[in-house]
């Protein structure tokens, strides 16, 4: 979740949008892209955007992969990264979240 404080004088409703983008080319390159706008009055209001280019797809999901291993490890005890079937059903479902 997104949290931004607006210094706008009114009342508005701030929301983060988060666009993750996979090309498939002769080699497989993904981006990341972060917009935060304002929503008032039925006007739009770009608040901040960022863009990194070396930031995708792959990095998040393994990001997300050893996040779990973690809990896993604290959990149950067991190092999930040493079993690589493990580790590619848990991949497997990241990408379909």
């Amino acid at each position: 979740m997104c949290r931004y404080i607006c210094t706008c004088d009114y009342l508005a409703v701030c929301v983060c949008f988060v666009l993750i983008l996979r090309c498939v080319c002769a080699r497989v390159c993904s981006c990341t892209q972060v917009c935060l706008v304002a929503f008032t009055k039925g006007k739009m209001q770009v608040l901040a955007s960022a863009f990194d280019r070396n930031l995708g797809g792959r990095d998040i999901d393994m990001s997300i992969l050893n996040h779990f291993a973690v809990q896993w490890k604290e959990k149950k005890k067991l190092n999930l990264l040493e079993n690589p079937k493990a580790v590619l059903r848990l991949l497997a479902a990241i990408d379909k979240v």
